[in-house]
């Protein structure tokens, strides 16, 4: 029986192992690994005894980095491990799923400029690939802007053509910030109860994270599951 898991820190919320036993057809263990301190992280040998793969999220997607594919390592962080009892390789489906996504929403909403709420290790990860797609972006944190939750989008541009927000900032935060119906706000998070309310009647778009969450739940079985 294979065993898998996901480690990060308050994730009793986390869909995954119900998505996972949807995706993942043979005999297997989904298992979630709460970790508040970087101490009790599992080490190399433990997860070669004890795991198959792994998915990673936050705030740990920096630790296990090492591991990454050569195409992965500009990112400086993963969010999924393929383990062996001599080796442990990984990617980050949050690239791979952004990278599938981000192009649909340009096609859809010919967007003329991109914000990233919080500049963690998501934020960081969008802004990079917004680049490569030639997006003009620009990222905001609380360090730099103060409380982003009640932050005036409404005032960032004054434009009537489509922005869109990414939302990166952890689940905790709740924007309750000024924004119209000029605006696309594309929430990371998923079945997020205080965004489902607030948003949808005042922008143009509320898009729920969970399209993101089953994109990087297919790379990674594809992964899992390869030969490599």
């Amino acid at each position: 029986m294979n065993r898998f898991g996901l480690i990060g820190s308050h994730i009793s919320h986390s869909k995954s192992p119900e998505i996972y036993k949807r995706l993942i057809s043979r005999p297997h263990i989904y298992r979630l690994i709460d970790v508040n301190h970087e101490k009790d992280l599992p080490t190399e040998e433990e997860l070669k005894k004890s795991f198959d793969g792994i998915n990673i999220t936050s705030p740990w997607k920096k630790h296990y980095s090492k591991y990454a594919l050569k195409e992965f390592e500009k990112y400086d962080a993963v969010n999924c491990l393929k383990i062996s009892k001599n080796d442990i390789i990984a990617i980050n489906t949050d690239v791979l799923a952004l990278k599938d996504i981000i192009p649909t929403l340009i096609n859809k909403y010919s967007p003329k400029s991109w914000f990233v709420l919080g500049n963690g290790v998501m934020g960081q990860i969008c802004q990079k690939i917004l680049m490569e797609f030639n997006q003009q972006s620009a990222i905001f944190s609380r360090q730099q802007h103060g409380d982003l939750s009640h932050f005036n989008l409404s005032t960032i541009e004054n434009s009537n053509q489509t922005k869109i927000v990414i939302n990166a900032c952890s689940r905790d935060f709740n924007y309750q910030g000024n924004i119209d119906a000029t605006w696309v706000f594309w929430d990371l998070n998923y079945l997020h109860k205080q965004h489902e309310k607030y948003l949808p009647s005042r922008v143009k778009s509320y898009i729920d994270g969970l399209s993101l969450l089953e994109s990087q739940a297919q790379y990674a079985v594809t992964f899992w599951e390869s030969q490599q």
